[in-house]
């Protein structure tokens, strides 16, 4: 703060508040007159940030907004292809580098049943090995945890974790007097890797869960299956299996042949999805539009909402995403363009539909690095959406949610209801395209139904929606997105399509053995990364 100060920063521009950081960070964090906070922290905490700051609006009657990240429970997944000398080496830095004390740290290590004794014993040897000692001494490979809070938190957890696995190696500690722990390592059965705290919760120590497999899409299943999605490892010398893993781990962030953590924000831009993150990433361009508002935003529509009986919000059930791959999408678009009268509607689905391959189908650049081969790709539904649009292109609102394999419900969009009849015609399957009947004042309701996972709204009302979204549900994957026209790229301009996926990252190592493990070059990229 001091050095941007020197550099022309106006002190009323800038200012670093000291205190206690959780005491004088909620004091901000409530204060109406932040419009926008920026977070890294907890899962907790961040869906506390995420029901303050959305549910109250700045003083100007304006919706605030929050970017997080908010930790991860990553997965590894090592094949029996894998080289095992490097799959041991990356599980070790990612789960006991630092502690484990990293929102990118592997915690759970899947490993195919016929290399997993192998690579158990590799494993466990290995960590045993490695020096437990303070951060100042340059032999320490495991740093001590940040704190006693910390440390019985910690306590527990390996409590649970003895009892919730097969205990393979216990130097948990801690050494007497200190905040020193070695590693724990339990073998949990696949059976239970989605029920067991020690799988599904992150725990932010150096404790790590082994788990067998035998099929490669219930490995997936498990990977996926926790509720956040920040990074992913994968141990593999198969080009294909490389690319069957990179179109499906639900993860910002997929590392191949290395560690999880130590990413390069200008090389690997940062950020997940779902319970860790709300997006953009960062060290992307697409990252600024996180802290502008836009001044060209319509005024909002405040509409009729009537007085109805409150709305039971269980019993709506949100649109499955639409699990075609990008060029049937796009086929799908363009046939029921064709299908409709001249019209705002029909032009806004040809141009999406044209707009769509340059998208979703191709990489963004982003900065190589020698010996890694990194792509940045827009090719992961957010998944369920409400929309409602009214404007000029409330075509394009639609046809973008739904170019991005999303499903969606529409509701009090009366200029939608033809061109929904004929996209399902066309082939967009019933239960990835709904039309809801209700006013406004019920699709501000149902904004807060379990499963919705994003809204969509190009005339408002955006506080009350604001407020609708800001509730968090036991059922729910992540924080609810709200998608308007008051911030980021709007459908006149490039990136509004990809608002509505989650951007990913898949980083292969090539270095060491000097191999291309690109994906195959014999199918069409946009096919192969939907």
């Amino acid at each position: 703060t001091a050095l941007l100060h020197e550099a022309g920063v106006p002190e009323e521009a800038l200012q670093c508040i000291p205190g206690e950081g959780a005491t004088a960070g909620s004091v901000l964090v409530e204060d109406p007159r932040v419009a926008m906070v920026a977070f890294t922290g907890s899962r907790r905490v961040g869906t506390w940030m995420h029901e303050t700051v959305m549910g109250a609006p700045t003083p100007e009657g304006l919706p605030r907004y929050l970017t997080a990240e908010m930790g991860g429970k990553n997965p590894a997944l090592v094949f029996a292809d894998a080289d095992i000398d490097e799959a041991v080496q990356g599980v070790l830095t990612s789960a006991l580098g630092h502690a484990n004390q990293k929102c990118s740290a592997v915690s759970r290590v899947l490993v195919e049943r016929s290399i997993y004794s192998t690579f158990r014993d590799r494993l466990v040897e290995a960590a045993r090995s490695w020096r437990v000692g303070p951060a100042e001494d340059p032999r320490t490979a495991i740093n001590p945890v940040i704190s006693r809070g910390a440390a019985a938190r910690l306590a527990d957890a390996a409590d649970r974790a003895r009892a919730e696995g097969r205990v393979l190696l216990d130097q948990f500690g801690p050494q007497p007097g200190t905040l020193l722990h070695g590693p724990l390592i339990v073998e949990v059965a696949l059976a239970d890797a989605l029920s067991a705290k020690t799988t599904t919760e992150e725990l932010f120590g150096p404790i790590v869960a082994l788990i067998p497999f035998d099929d490669a899409d219930e490995a997936l299943r498990i990977a996926n299956g926790t509720g956040y999605g920040l990074t992913a490892g994968l141990y593999s010398r198969s080009p294909g299996r490389i690319a069957h893993v990179a179109r499906r781990i639900a993860a910002g962030h997929l590392y191949v042949n290395r560690s999880t953590t130590a990413a390069r924000p200008g090389v690997e831009p940062f950020g997940g999805m779902y319970f860790s993150g709300t997006g953009p990433k960062v060290g992307h361009d697409g990252y600024l539009w996180a802290f502008l508002r836009r001044t060209d935003a319509p005024a909002p529509d405040e509409g009729t909402q009537a007085e109805e009986p409150a709305v039971d919000v269980r019993s709506f059930v949100p649109p499955s995403t639409w699990g075609a791959q990008l060029d049937e999408r796009i086929d799908v678009i363009e046939a029921a363009a064709s299908q409709l009268q001249a019209s705002a509607v029909q032009t806004a689905l040809r141009a999406a539909a044209k707009r769509a391959r340059a998208e979703f189908g191709s990489p963004v650049p982003t900065l190589q690095a020698a010996g890694q081969t990194t792509e940045m790709v827009y090719d992961y539904p957010r998944g369920a959406g409400l929309l409602r649009a009214v404007g000029k292109d409330a075509g394009w609102w639609l046809a973008a949610a739904l170019l991005a394999g999303n499903g969606v419900t529409v509701i009090d969009s009366p200029g939608l209801t033809d061109a929904v009849v004929v996209l399902r015609a066309a082939g967009v399957p019933s239960t990835s395209l709904h039309i809801e009947a209700g006013d406004l004042g019920r699709f501000v309701r149902l904004a807060a139904s379990p499963g919705v996972d994003f809204v969509v709204s190009d005339r408002g009302p955006w506080v009350s929606l604001a407020r609708s979204i800001s509730t968090t549900g036991e059922s729910d994957r992540g924080l609810r997105t709200m998608l308007t026209a008051l911030d980021g790229p709007q459908p006149s301009e490039r990136g509004f399509l990809q608002r509505f996926a989650w951007p990913r990252v898949t980083a292969i190592r090539t270095l060491r053995h000097g191999a291309d493990l690109r994906f195959e070059e014999d199918a069409p990229r946009q096919s192969r990364r939907t």
